[in-house]
């Protein structure tokens, strides 16, 4: 019925729906409501993964680059040893073979991150924790010397009996990557304190799993929502590769990691959590 517009006459107002066409309009109201949200995270989804795709690209390049330039240095590295020919002071001599074995490990990682892209990992094995952990806090220690950032370990290195499946090579990297994602959260401000620890968590009916943690008292994560790896950065461009990778590496273990705030009560900051799975043993702390 059209609706009247002249002067001194009242519109007619739509006529209401009966019960059964208002609860079918409401239901169809909710249905669109429900299709949308859908396809919105459809969209995000599709986004994420081709954002993941471009990573997948340019890390299987950067990889390929970095192989080639460890030969260079592993080259570099032997030539000096020849000239050097044991006529150099024994300090000196030891800091060639700490490069070696820095080069030497490039040179693993390089490798095992090839097989991880190519979804040929190599199957965990039981690694000592005491073996990475070690590792990486000497190397802590002195990096946070050259910053000027405070490092200690939230308490002693576990002993021979905690032992966890991964891969100590790619282990150690994974726990590097997470030590320089803090350094670098801490940086702008200098200063800071940036905490290694570990625990075992008993899990019922099961060999239980460790939880190593890293934590920082940089800014934060803060209200910014994580970037399309998933995973988060503290860095204001940081895109969370390193992190993303990073759980690509620990995710066929058996493992998984996040990267959260630090609770209110303990300041600024964050801590990522790995988690690994344990090799069942006897006498393991808990």
């Amino acid at each position: 019925m059209a609706m009247s517009t002249q002067p001194g006459i009242t519109a007619a107002r739509p006529l209401p729906l009966a019960p059964a066409a208002a609860a079918e309009h409401a239901g169809l109201a909710a249905e669109l409501a429900r299709v949308r949200a859908e396809r919105d995270a459809l969209a995000r989804t599709v986004s994420r993964l081709s954002t993941l795709d471009r990573m997948a690209v340019f890390q299987a390049g950067l990889v390929h680059e970095v192989g080639h330039q460890v030969g260079s240095m592993a080259a570099a590295v032997e030539l000096l040893r020849r000239e050097a020919n044991g006529q150099v002071p024994a300090a000196i001599a030891r800091r060639i073979e700490d490069v070696q074995a820095q080069v030497d490990g490039c040179r693993d990682v390089t490798r095992a991150m090839r097989l991880v892209m190519a979804g040929r990992e190599q199957p965990p094995v039981p690694v000592p924790l005491a073996q990475p952990l070690s590792t990486v806090w000497r190397l802590v220690q002195a990096e946070a010397a050259r910053r000027g950032v405070r490092a200690e370990l939230a308490q002693e290195l576990p002993g021979p009996a905690v032992c966890v499946l991964a891969d100590r090579v790619l282990l150690e990297r994974v726990l590097l990557n997470l030590c320089a994602n803090a350094f670098e959260a801490m940086q702008p401000a200098g200063g800071g304190l940036l905490q290694l620890g570990w625990r075992v968590d008993a899990v019922p009916q099961g060999p239980g799993r460790v939880l190593v943690t890293v934590t920082d008292s940089g800014p934060g994560l803060g209200p910014r929502q994580p970037p399309a790896a998933g995973l988060g950065s503290e860095k204001a461009d940081g895109m969370g590769v390193g992190l993303h990778w990073a759980r690509l590496v620990v995710e066929p273990w058996g493992g998984s990691l996040a990267l959260q705030d630090r609770p209110a009560a303990q300041g600024c900051g964050a801590v990522a959590r790995l988690v690994l799975p344990l090799r069942a043993a006897a006498g393991l702390p808990h």
